[in-house]
């Protein structure tokens, strides 16, 4: 059932009450994630109808009030409606449309003036935190807006807020609309500030006497400047984004005395670089001389072993390509060196892994530790931003804002000669290079190229639709990597697990109040410390004392491992399955083991306190789809999708184990080991939120791209997660040795400099 359902979803759809002898009227709106469109039935001077249709809205809140929202429409018979919880741009969207739709319908479309109250108006929205809203500042004046402020008082992650406020702001008063489009990298914030200037609109124009539809006339979508304008550009070397690997390759290009272009689809260099923790490296040998009295902090023999050992198959067949590998090692320590000494970035001392195994100095903090994560992002945010002046000072040019959206293949030469670009002001980029470096950030944003990649693992059932959920950089959406493969680039790994290191429910509740804890600080914010029983489903989803089952009905981990590590292996979905009993037990006495994300959590609860409201959270997250509840196992089993003779048999096997005191098959620690008791029986449906994927292109010692026989493709190379592939295995997860793929962004990129400078100079 649950299944029907998610592909249901896919129509993105709702049509409510259509008659065959209405008229419908229809018009647009911008959402959260794109265009929103509202037709409206009307007859005899009624509204009979409503069809609201957002492909691009966020499945799970946006879509998922799409039904509410056309039927509180229908109830009004008119746009002046609440909105849903949770889905405030959505829902102003769809208001807007429809807003437009009916007076078109009602009044032969006449625009209404929009008289505003002069004076400054204040409102908060939600973006990309989950705990405190964005506070907006709108002066206006009759008929405009006159300026915009948005506070950093708040937990929105700074550097967001400040580019958003750099670029979306300006923009927004030269249109006088919220209809802009939003900062790519920063969709979240941005829409915070659009949904914010929205509110403060609509309180001016209320005070003035406007009618609400009077908001339409401040979401009209202006033109783009230079649409339909093509610009040529030439330079040695062209660099498809500007996260770690490409700011590191474009730089390390111009130091080798290339001509180099960069471009970048967001609106800030970095990506995830800059608001990640920490980069690997292996032995940075002027770090070590000034940190560690020259001695190397690590045995790299040892640990490129270990490594080597990690991405073997079970046939024993090495996965890595250990050609590859060598890069990494050989290179890392330079990398940081120079980043360091040459560069000014600045890190703290190397930390080991994430697991027992994990023993090797190898993982560099940005910044410093000791200071929360948001201060540490401010300071790595300055380094890249560095990088690129200094970029600048040696003849580079970058675009930001300028989405790579094609290869330029030479079928006569069988070579890569450029690619094209579109800027956010609509100027299309025809760039001729001798050589393109992707450095993308992988495809984790892109749902259609997870599903059909991730879906070939012969290990794994990662066949669940839909993508995975991504905690992460959305614009990665993988348009390069597939104009490579269109164009012959063979692929490795491609198929292996995203990165993952966080696991919640797909949609987080906002239902329930978010209190502060007195006198403890949020690690990741450097903000206020919170609570809320918000987090009840995503605690249930990974509880180290609960049974999780996959797509078979079976156990595929130790579930005491699931909070951070152990999530990935049954794909998109996991099900946590939860007796009466146990959660009867959490009513009276609390959870045992708290584990929601800091990320991804509003705080939690403590533990041992008991949880008076469970059910009615239960009930809540019911109707959003996250938790089902039948009165058997197999009834359940049903609800989910999955095989109910194997979940009752693994019931069985799971309770025995707990009486024993013994998990044979994975290993649980007795004392995590709790039977499922009593009915009726609960599923909390939890998931993966994944960082990037990590399978990508081939590539060879020189990160020079494959094609599909193994031969280099003259002019195309990969840095960064557009071919970490090349350094894992498909029968295991991304590595735990901890800093992998940021080492592999900066050690690739700055690598893949010097090669082209190189092989260029010739």
């Amino acid at each position: 059932m649950k299944k029907i359902v998610a592909l249901l979803l896919v129509l993105m759809v709702f049509m409510a009450g259509f008659s065959a002898l209405a008229e419908t009227f229809t018009a647009e709106a911008p959402g959260f994630g794109g265009s929103i469109s509202v037709s409206v039935a009307v007859e005899d001077g009624m509204i009979t109808g409503v069809d609201i249709a957002g492909d691009q809205e966020t499945p799970a809140i946006g879509i998922a009030a799409f039904e509410t929202l056309a039927q509180r429409i229908l109830d009004a018979q008119n746009a002046d409606i609440d909105d849903v919880a949770g889905a405030t741009v959505t829902s102003a969207g769809v208001k807007t449309a429809a807003s437009e739709a009916i007076a078109e319908a009602l009044g032969g479309g006449a625009t209404v003036e929009a008289k505003l109250a002069p004076g400054v108006y204040t409102a908060e929205a939600g973006g990309f935190s989950l705990v405190e809203k964005v506070p907006v500042t709108v002066t206006v004046d009759e008929n405009s807006i006159v300026s915009i402020d948005a506070s950093e008082d708040c937990a929105e992650t700074t550097i967001m807020l400040r580019t958003v406020k750099e670029l979306l702001i300006p923009r927004i008063i030269e249109a006088q609309s919220v209809g802009v489009d939003a900062i790519c990298g920063a969709t979240a914030t941005s829409n915070a500030i659009k949904s914010g200037v929205a509110d403060c609109l609509a309180q001016a124009l209320e005070a003035a006497g406007s009618p609400q539809s009077a908001l339409a006339n401040f979401y009209t979508v202006p033109e783009k400047a230079h649409a339909g304008e093509e610009v040529s550009l030439e330079a040695d070397v062209l660099v498809v984004g500007l996260g770690g690997a490409g700011a590191t390759a474009a730089i390390s290009a111009a130091e080798a005395g290339l001509k180099v272009i960069a471009v970048e689809k967001a609106g800030k260099v970095g990506g995830t670089s800059s608001i990640a923790s920490e980069p690997m490296a292996i032995n940075p040998k002027r770090f070590q001389e000034e940190h560690n009295d020259g001695k190397d902090y690590i045995d790299a023999s040892v640990m490129k072993e270990a490594w080597l050992a990690y991405t073997t198959g079970a046939d024993g067949t090495q996965k890595a390509k250990e050609e590859v590998v060598d890069v990494m090692f050989n290179n890392s320590g330079d990398a940081l060196d120079w980043l360091v000494y040459d560069h000014g970035f600045t890190f703290g001392e190397p930390r080991v892994g994430f697991t027992a195994a994990d023993v090797y100095l190898c993982r560099y903090n940005y910044v410093t530790d000791g200071i929360p994560s948001n201060e540490r992002r401010i300071g790595a945010q300055a380094f890249y931003d560095n990088l690129m002046k200094e970029f600048v000072e040696l003849g580079g040019e970058y675009y930001l804002e300028t989405e790579g959206r094609e290869l330029i293949f030479d079928e006569e030469t069988n070579a890569v000669t450029g690619a094209v670009a579109v800027s956010q002001d609509g100027t299309l980029y025809n760039i001729k290079a001798k050589a393109v470096v992707l450095a993308t950030g992988g495809f984790a944003g892109n749902p259609d190229m997870m599903d059909k990649y991730l879906s070939q693992n012969k290990y794994f059932d990662f066949t669940t639709p839909g993508g995975w959920m991504l905690y992460g950089s959305n614009q990665n959406d993988g348009k390069m990597i597939a104009s490579a493969i269109e164009n012959g680039a063979g692929t490795y790994n491609i198929s292996m697990a995203a990165m993952v290191h966080n696991t919640a429910t797909e949609v987080l509740l906002r239902d329930y109040p978010v209190t502060v804890v007195e006198g403890e600080t949020n690690p990741v914010t450097g903000r206020p410390q919170t609570r809320s029983i918000n987090d009840i489903p995503q605690i249930m989803a990974q509880s180290a004392n609960i049974l999780v089952v996959g797509n078979n009905g079976k156990r595929f981990v130790d579930e005491a491992s699931m909070g951070m590590l152990g999530s990935w292996a049954n794909g998109r979905e996991f099900y946590s399955i939860w007796s009466a009993e146990q959660i009867d037990d959490v009513k009276a006495n609390g959870f045992k083991y708290v584990s929601t994300s800091r990320y991804l959590g509003q705080g939690g609860v403590p533990v041992g306190e008991p949880m008076d409201q469970i059910y009615d959270v239960l009930d809540t997250a019911m109707k959003a789809g996250i938790v089902y509840k039948a009165e058997t196992l197999p009834e359940l089993a049903e609800q989910i999708g999955i095989p109910g003779e194997a979940l009752v048999e693994t019931v069985e096997a799971y309770n025995a184990a707990c009486a024993s005191g013994v998990d044979e098959e994975h290993g649980k620690k007795a004392e995590y080991l709790d039977a499922i008791g009593y009915g009726p029986y609960y599923c909390v449906v939890g998931t993966p939120y994944c960082y990037s994927t990590v399978g990508g292109l081939d590539v060879d010692r020189n990160l020079n791209v494959l094609d599909i026989e193994g031969n280099p493709i003259a002019g195309l190379y990969a840095a960064g997660e557009d071919c970490l592939g090349c350094l894992m295995s498909d029968e295991r997860a991304y590595v735990t040795f901890g800093g992998g793929a940021q080492g592999w962004a900066v050690t690739s990129g700055y690598y893949v400099g010097r090669v082209l400078g190189d092989a260029l100079a010739k």
